[in-house]
């Protein structure tokens, strides 16, 4: 009986002090009991923004390029509005990065996004890009990049690399770019006749108007690739390293839309 009591009394006493931990199911939680912080929990790996499915880029172990960086899931998020948010956030010391990619592929036709943000004022380690990619680096890509890639370069870039058929050297048109106000129109086009038309244009708009900048890559036009290719929007950090600023970064994407040549 004393050995049955002893037992009862250590079980309720090792019940009592079990404590609660608490994770938040919100982006950007603010972790548990103890003011550690434990990154959001998610269901899913997908998300549903402008009428699309999206994967979001999760590096639970390692790192992965670009950057090369971490990759969180709970950094990329569509809000009650239907605005995706794509975020840099620093996470029991380590900086994570937001990257989604369409499920489907495109091919010709006219690629736009709505951009909300300062995009002309990025942290020098921080880095938007919203692309067509076929998945292999140095090929088969049309590329908007902000970002001065660390200082090194023009805070605004379009980019056109080869096709895979025919390789060659990419073609790239650098940029500064000083907006007045944080919204925007990125869009490119690719066209039938080989090339690709990049526009930046103050505010959302549908039409050419508000043009702030204008270029037309052609040369040589059968480098251009042909491939239909997923959509991605990705926000990160050059060579993975700290933003200068030591803060997060976040960026909100109002629209995609696609309309087929």
């Amino acid at each position: 009986m004393i050995k049955s009591a002893v037992f009862l009394m250590a079980m309720l006493l090792l019940f009592s002090c079990k404590k609660e931990v608490k994770t938040s199911t919100q982006n950007g939680g603010t972790g548990n009991t103890t003011g550690t912080t434990i990154p959001p929990v998610l269901t899913s790996d997908t998300l549903t923004f402008s009428g699309y499915t999206w994967t979001m880029k999760n590096s639970s172990t390692g790192t992965l390029g670009p950057g090369p960086n971490n990759w969180s899931k709970a950094n990329a998020y569509v809000d009650s509005n239907g605005y995706l948010h794509l975020k840099i956030t620093k996470t029991n010391g380590k900086w994570y990065c937001a990257e989604v990619q369409s499920t489907q592929k495109f091919g010709y036709g006219k690629y736009q996004f709505w951009i909300d943000g300062r995009i002309d004022e990025l942290d020098n380690n921080v880095i938007l890009g919203l692309f067509n990619y076929s998945g292999t680096d140095g090929i088969d890509e049309m590329d908007i990049e902000y970002g001065t890639f660390g200082g090194t370069r023009a805070n605004s870039g379009f980019t056109v690399y080869p096709s895979a058929a025919v390789g060659g050297l990419q073609w790239h048109n650098g940029f500064n770019t000083t907006l007045t106000n944080t919204l925007t129109t990125q869009r490119f086009t690719r066209n039938s006749d080989k090339s690709v038309l990049f526009e930046e244009i103050s505010g959302f708009y549908d039409d050419d108007s508000h043009i702030i900048d204008s270029v037309s890559c052609t040369n040589p036009p059968n480098s251009i690739s042909q491939v239909a290719m997923p959509v991605y929007m990705n926000l990160w950090l050059n060579k993975g390293d700290a933003p200068v600023n030591g803060l997060p970064a976040e960026i909100v994407i109002h629209s995609f839309k696609f309309t087929p040549q």
